[in-house]
């Protein structure tokens, strides 16, 4: 009798300890202001579909019941894009992108590293870019502020914490014709 009464009792245990660490595993993800939510979908959508964040067209944020989402395409203007929306949940915490239609013509995969960046937009496309070639969220990315060198050349200087312990450096290069080059770990 006491055998089932102990295997109760633990399962009991392991459940609320379980439930508790997705609780803090949960707190843990960072709540989104509204008003950044059409700009946070942007770098996610960047990363998720390769394409410059420029190239993207949001819509304002709309509550969906108790979450948000915010809708838009790629490329920004005409039919011929790849429709989607972003979901953000009754916390203001990003929970994906979702795909709903995609109208671009077959091969066309979005962004081109030969594309023209608006200055302005550099650290934004640096953050997609980098999230891209090293496997991470735009979200936990950080970029400066573009730096123009003394032979007309760009740079943003950017890093993402590849671990608890570890903060790794990156750089993204654009031309003098403001066109992107490359990202590499600095």
């Amino acid at each position: 009798m006491r055998r089932p009464a102990f295997l109760l009792a633990s399962a009991l245990l392991l459940g609320t300890s379980g439930l508790g660490l997705s609780v803090e595993a949960k707190e843990s993800r960072p709540n989104i202001e509204v008003a950044s939510m059409m700009r946070y979908c942007q770098g996610e959508v960047a990363a998720k579909y390769r394409v410059s964040p420029h190239d993207i067209s949001t819509l304002p944020v709309e509550r969906q019941g108790n979450s948000y989402r915010v809708y838009g395409q790629t490329p920004a203007e005409g039919s011929e894009a790849l429709f989607f929306y972003c979901e953000f949940n009754q916390h203001r915490e990003f929970d994906g992108v979702k795909m709903t239609s995609d109208k671009r013509p077959s091969g066309d995969s979005g962004g081109s590293a030969k594309e023209r960046v608006k200055v302005e937009d550099m650290a934004r496309y640096c953050t997609g870019m980098a999230a891209e070639k090293f496997k991470q969220s735009p979200r936990y990315i950080t970029s400066n502020e573009p730096s123009r060198q003394s032979n007309g050349t760009y740079k943003v200087y950017g890093q993402y914490d590849a671990s608890s312990t570890n903060t790794q450096a990156f750089v993204c290069t654009y031309n003098a014709n403001v066109v992107f080059k490359s990202v590499v770990k600095n």
